[in-house]
């Protein structure tokens, strides 16, 4: 009986878990700034890219032979830069209808 209670809690929330609380998390955020996909698409594009590339130049014979490190930079980059992007962000619930008189304009 409790678990159809606890599950019925999870299905009327909208969630699975912690990729509902995401997915929650992602349509807040695009709500508040309808640009958050392509702002986070461009973030890993440019970021990372110049992050590996820039590892990649510092090694010698051009990082070719410690592709791991190179492969390892690359993952621990991306999941760090959408990280902080994600969590930076702007929610719809954290961004007021009004603004003080000084930000208005």
């Amino acid at each position: 009986m409790e678990e159809e209670e606890e599950m019925g809690t999870v299905l009327s929330s909208g969630g699975f878990g912690i990729l509902g609380l995401f997915l929650n998390g992602w349509r807040s955020r695009v709500a508040a700034d309808p640009q958050f996909a392509f702002k986070v698409l461009m973030e890993e594009l440019v970021g990372v890219t110049a992050c590996v590339l820039g590892d990649m130049a510092s090694r010698p014979n051009f990082g070719l032979n410690e592709l791991d490190f190179v492969f390892s930079t690359l993952v621990v980059g991306s999941i760090l830069n959408f990280t902080l992007k994600y969590l930076l962000a702007p929610t719809l619930s954290s961004s007021s209808p009004s603004l003080p008189a000084i930000f208005a304009s």
